[in-house]
């Protein structure tokens, strides 16, 4: 084999390297860019929920004692359409079953408020710290529950009415444990879906579907 061929086949060698090198490169560098992106998003959803600064816990305060709290507006308000209502005989069962629930989680009452809740939600809301399971006392106040729509479905023999209500409050000193996405006196609301299931013999039995920022 002469010299000029011996030649040429060294280069379509290097060249060919060159390509593989060159490739081996840009997917390196293609997933060096997806994880730096996602860490990116990790430390921006991080600093999302820690630009808020939480009021010690404390867990040995009961708030119904406090002046301070109790001195807030803390009636809860259940608005349909353009009347706000205040007296509680005039809320709807599933505005009830909220009030109730948002009860729980100024007591700190979190074993009645996640026995509210569907098992889905539940699990869901305990793996991403939307709240953690042994919240303590909440300073709610400027409670406002407010009817969205509802919608009635067959399932089985059932009757199943789910309604969707926006829920507004402020938290006094909030301690980041039920709200971690909010600071203090600020209002950030949400929907709760609660369900109603009605069986054929008229009992009937509810629970909170969902709950997501509105």
């Amino acid at each position: 084999m002469d010299k000029k061929k011996i030649l040429l086949y060294s280069a379509a060698g290097v060249g060919g390297l060159l390509v593989v090198l060159i490739v081996a490169v840009l997917i390196l560098g293609a997933i060096s860019g997806g994880i730096d992106r996602k860490r990116q998003q990790e430390r921006e959803l991080s600093n999302s929920r820690g630009t808020y600064n939480f009021f010690e816990p404390n867990r040995s305060v009961n708030i119904l004692e406090e002046q301070e709290y109790l001195g807030l507006d803390r009636r809860i308000g259940y608005k349909y359409y353009e009347v706000t209502m205040y007296e509680p005989e005039y809320y709807s069962d599933a505005a009830a079953f909220v009030a109730d629930a948002l009860t729980d989680v100024i007591r700190g009452d979190h074993a009645s408020y996640c026995a509210r809740l569907s098992k889905t939600y539940l699990n869901r809301a305990l793996y991403n710290e939307e709240f953690l399971e042994d919240f303590t006392m909440q300073r709610l106040y400027g409670i406002l529950i407010e009817f969205l729509g509802e919608a009635e479905e067959k399932s089985g023999n059932n009757t199943v009415v789910r309604t969707q209500l926006k829920v507004d409050y402020m938290i006094r000193k909030n301690d980041g444990l039920f709200r971690n996405d909010m600071g203090s006196d600020m209002i950030r609301a949400v929907v709760y879906t609660v369900v109603k299931v009605i069986r054929p013999d008229g009992a009937e039995s509810m629970y909170i579907e969902d709950v997501l920022l509105y």
